[in-house]
């Protein structure tokens, strides 16, 4: 039957499971996510709480795609490589020093957290019906997703296989691009 209602189209029966997923993720991937609107999500706001000194620095940065307007290649030397990452981590110490103290100093966090960066980490609770985090997945797992969209949403297949492997057998035969 599952794979009936796949195959033709009919997702409304997936609309009843409710994937409830706890995620750490840097900003600018979150940014990502919610653009597809097809989740709830509490997320921690930084104005409640001191935010922890923890911000992502690629393993791999890429170099500007030559041929097109987004997205990245495998195309920069090592040394380019480490300035950029030395670079960034410099930059998020200096901004998470500047957010302590400014909390310190009595202004207020949802202030203070201004000076943290888009690569900052950040905490949420995401809630998705399996139809709709079916599709969320088929497209932040396409080649051309942000590479790190792409990790996320591999990692996120993989915690569900075991939880319901025939569901996600059939998403990856069906679904997934």
């Amino acid at each position: 039957l599952n794979r009936y209602l796949l195959a033709n189209k009919h997702m409304t029966p997936f609309e009843s499971i409710e994937v409830w997923l706890e995620m750490k993720l840097p900003i600018f991937v979150a940014r990502q996510f919610v653009r597809h609107r097809t989740a709830a999500l509490n997320e921690i706001s930084g104005r409640y709480v001191t935010l922890p000194a923890e911000w992502y620095i690629p393993e791999v940065v890429g170099g500007k795609a030559k041929d097109k307007k987004q997205g990245q290649e495998d195309n920069l030397d090592e040394g380019e490589q480490r300035f950029f990452k030395t670079s960034l981590d410099l930059h998020c110490q200096a901004g998470y020093a500047e957010y302590t103290s400014a909390i310190n100093r009595g202004v207020a966090a949802e202030h203070a957290r201004m000076f943290l960066s888009l690569n900052h980490y950040t905490h949420w609770l995401w809630k998705q019906d399996l139809r709709n985090l079916m599709g969320f997945l088929s497209l932040r797992q396409h080649g051309h997703a942000q590479i790190e969209a792409q990790a996320y949403a591999n990692t996120i297949v993989a915690l569900l296989e075991p939880h319901i492997p025939g569901l996600m057998a059939l998403y990856k035969e069906l679904v997934a691009i």
